[in-house]
């Protein structure tokens, strides 16, 4: 097996133990064991459980990105709140069709532990990073609301995510199209007023 193809099996692997486990509980062993590697081929790409895990988030972190990208041109042809409703859509997907990840977010949580937060703590940064961005640009383009607090806004976005993932999405098998849509639109519900300027959402209504 090559090595890059080894590594990202090792993820994998690491992946399963952990959702199963959570990180307390879950040991190099059980991932070995998973994996039918030596003990000594863990170590060639990971020095530590820390570093398996902070690269399984960084992996996934990507991964995400990858889901909820869009072209420019088919931005073009989304108005401000279409292309918000796009990228918490294909998020929800991304936690349906991952549920070994979204289990391994929901045990490890955010912000509470400060062992686990200094393992996350990039992996959060990231995250925030990338939907400041979008709420940035908003912003700029004069679309969200004047009052709108940017970083409280990402948490409550990055928590509410959480919290429909938690009693939505792992409580029940996995969703199909028509269950995504019908979480997609009651979250943008929730948020749409909130973020966006009453002319924007005029705009959206008609």
């Amino acid at each position: 097996m090559k090595a890059e193809l080894r590594r990202q099996h090792i993820l994998d692997c690491a992946k399963q133990v952990f959702a199963e486990k959570g990180y307390y509980e879950a040991y190099v062993e059980d991932v070995i064991k998973v994996a039918h590697i030596g003990k000594g081929t863990i170590y060639e790409y990971f020095r530590n459980k820390e570093d398996l895990f902070l690269s399984l988030l960084i992996r996934s972190l990507e991964e995400w990105k990858r889901t909820v990208s869009i072209s420019h041109q088919d931005i073009k042809s989304l108005d401000p709140i279409s292309y918000f409703r796009y990228r918490i859509k294909r998020t929800i997907i991304f936690l349906n069709n991952d549920r070994q990840l979204t289990s391994i977010l929901l045990k490890t949580g955010f912000g509470f532990n400060p062992h686990i937060q200094k393992l996350i703590g990039e992996f959060e940064k990231n995250l925030r990073t990338h939907i400041l961005y979008d709420l940035r640009l908003g912003k700029r383009l004069n679309i969200l609301r004047n009052d709108i607090d940017l970083q409280m806004t990402t948490s409550i976005l990055i928590g509410g995510i959480l919290m429909i993932a938690y009693h939505a999405i792992l409580t029940v098998p996995n969703l199909n199209e028509m269950e995504i849509d019908d979480l997609t639109d009651k979250f943008m519900k929730i948020f749409i007023k909130g973020m966006f300027k009453p002319e924007i959402i005029d705009q959206y209504d008609k």
